[in-house]
């Protein structure tokens, strides 16, 4: 292929805008077409921030480890030589309070849905922002915060006066969107720039889209990832991955 076939510059900044147009709109249909509540325990909220490991719990961590039981040692009376037992098993005591301590930690990553469900006081943790980095736009998550202080976060339908449930989960996926799909038409620019009509592009997009879906939401009824801006490139990165294997 010459440099006079590939097309003019206009062209190939008509074929990405189409291709983006095409994706947003067709990800928010079938994002939309999930249940309320599957919509948002899909939509990414905030991620904790990583704790960086101080010198005291370095030594705290190294305390710790000293107190641990120890291998037991005996002593075999006909050979002298030394046989080291098994720790004993831990106890359903330990492993119950190890369970509990897990429960109890904060989440690593919210989703919407968590967010509405949590205790006050994980909300105002997250509302707070001292551990937490939000991942939406930053009128989404206030619509967020008023959808869960109103008490609408299931609510269908939707409404001109208030954020609902539904409404803040289609918002923020919406604002995903519109950024993976400006990420993937310049990851894709060259394959999508020769396409010779709007028919072939739209063609594209909605594999795209159903690529994204199928990563996120494990046959449409499980959350296998929270979505955001990233999962959506990487969902449609990695549907090429095994196209190509």
């Amino acid at each position: 292929m010459s440099r006079d076939d590939f097309p003019d510059t206009a062209t190939v900044k008509t074929r990405l805008k189409q291709f983006e147009d095409h994706f947003v709109s067709m990800f928010l249909a079938s994002f939309n077409s999930l249940p309320v509540r599957l919509r948002a325990a899909t939509v990414s909220l905030a991620v904790r921030k990583p704790e960086p490991e101080t010198a005291t719990a370095a030594e705290t961590k190294h305390a710790a480890d000293d107190h641990k039981p120890k291998p037991k040692t005996v002593t075999v009376a006909d050979t002298g030589s030394a046989a080291v037992c098994r720790p004993e098993p831990e106890t359903d005591t330990a492993a119950d309070g190890g369970r509990a301590a897990a429960a109890a930690a904060p989440p690593s990553a919210v989703s919407l849905y968590h967010y509405f469900r949590c205790p006050p006081a994980v909300a105002a943790a997250i509302e707070a922002r001292r551990d937490y980095v939000i991942t939406v736009p930053e009128a989404v998550f206030r619509d967020a915060v008023a959808a869960r202080r109103t008490g609408v976060v299931d609510v269908e339908e939707e409404s001109a006066k208030m954020a609902t449930g539904s409404s803040v989960a289609r918002d923020a996926a919406l604002a995903a969107a519109k950024m993976a799909a400006d990420e993937l038409s310049r990851v894709y620019e060259y394959q999508l720039a020769l396409l010779a009509e709007d028919a072939a592009v739209k063609m594209v997009a909605g594999h795209a889209v159903d690529c994204v879906i199928d990563y996120v939401v494990a046959g449409r009824r499980t959350v296998a990832r929270l979505l955001d801006r990233n999962t959506i490139v990487q969902g449609k990165l990695s549907s090429c991955c095994r196209e190509l294997a």
